[in-house]
């Protein structure tokens, strides 16, 4: 039986793309029946036993992230996403997940490259590597250095984890008897910049009607910008930013929504696209990295963030999007994106790797 560890160090900020993504593969890996291998979690202190007694854990620590020779010897190690700094000793074959080279847009030239030289230096350590896209793909090939064999795997959107009943109270308490009649809009995301949510608020000012719930972390200096433009746009009673929400709540605000928004300038994947979509709702999204291809014809797609022509596209895209074909495409697609098809595809490939049949 092989020993494989599996890198789930993300789960420490849970409420993130790669926490979600971290928290769903665990929990897919962990119920895994009769497997041919031995899984070690490396995880947060607050995450172990947390995915049942099937499977072994070893938690970060000073030590295993700066002394990687240290670290026992597996027969691969898996790192779910690009930027962990857990290496495993030398003797063990290294599997490399990445999402996206954001920071070649978000970060200055020189940070920009000084990110690349270490990522690059991850590339040289690896047996494989997976990309969560073809987007990602083409884009790391343009900028590093890749001599070991390459796969695109998609991520999993676990759908079953976002059902819910009950409306969210900061959502009661926000609308009143006289908006509880408006469509109710949504958009879920960490609030910064690249996210690109600011958009939406000149955007839903042109609208008639309409509530927006703008769900993520918003402790970046930019929520506040938008508070302030929601603010002077006297938005403020259209417009609401909870922070991050719990799982029912984001699950009710997916089945209740009447349209999804993500404008993001940068994306690896666009998961809650996928979320949205899984329950059969229109999504307007950006046409930019990522997002075309993950929402593919069954998406409407911004293609400047002009609020006038934004505002047209919604509402002559709207009138015809909750017709039942459509409903059923846009489920069908989100079920193409399932963790029953990454495990398999992830299991298949650690076999490869196991076995030297790369």
């Amino acid at each position: 039986m092989a020993e494989i560890l599996v890198d789930f160090g993300k789960l420490k900020k849970i409420y993130t793309g790669l926490g979600q993504i971290s928290l769903q593969y665990a929990s897919e890996l962990a119920n895994l029946k009769n497997s041919k291998h031995h899984f070690t979690f490396l995880v947060p202190d607050n995450f172990t036993d947390q995915f049942g007694n099937s499977i072994s854990y070893k938690t970060l620590s000073f030590f295993n992230r700066h002394f990687s020779a240290i670290n026992k010897k597996y027969d691969l190690w898996h790192a779910i996403h690009q930027d962990s700094e857990y290496f495993p000793a030398k003797e063990t074959p290294y599997l490399l997940t990445i999402h996206d080279l954001n920071f070649l847009e978000e970060k200055s030239p020189a940070k920009a490259q000084m990110r690349l030289r270490r990522l690059q230096k991850k590339v040289n350590r690896a047996s494989a590597i997976t990309f969560i896209s073809n987007f990602t793909e083409k884009t790391a090939k343009q900028n590093l250095t890749i001599n070991v064999p390459s796969f695109v795997i998609y991520n999993g959107v676990n759908i079953s984890a976002f059902r819910s009943s009950q409306e969210p109270d900061f959502l009661k308490n926000f609308r009143t008897d006289f908006n509880k009649q408006e469509p109710l809009f949504f958009a879920v995301g960490v609030i910064k910049e690249k996210k690109n949510f600011q958009v939406l608020i000149q955007f839903l000012k042109l609208l008639k009607n309409g509530i927006l719930v703008i769900a993520g972390d918003d402790t970046d200096s930019y929520a506040g910008l938008m508070r302030n433009e929601i603010k002077s746009s006297g938005l403020e009673k259209r417009i609401i930013m909870p922070g991050n929400v719990s799982d029912i709540d984001r699950a009710w605000l997916y089945e209740n929504c009447d349209a999804f928004f993500f404008p993001s300038r940068i994306e690896g994947f666009g998961l809650p696209v996928i979320e949205a979509m899984s329950y059969g709702k229109p999504v307007f999204l950006s046409t930019c990295s990522s997002l075309p291809e993950i929402g593919g014809d069954d998406a409407y797609y911004w293609e400047n963030f002009n609020p006038d022509y934004m505002a047209d596209i919604f509402n002559e895209k709207i009138k015809s999007s909750m017709t039942v074909s459509k409903v059923n495409s846009r489920k069908k697609r989100a079920a193409f994106f399932n963790w029953g098809n990454a495990v398999k595809s992830y299991l298949e490939l650690y076999e490869k790797i196991i076995h030297h049949r790369l």
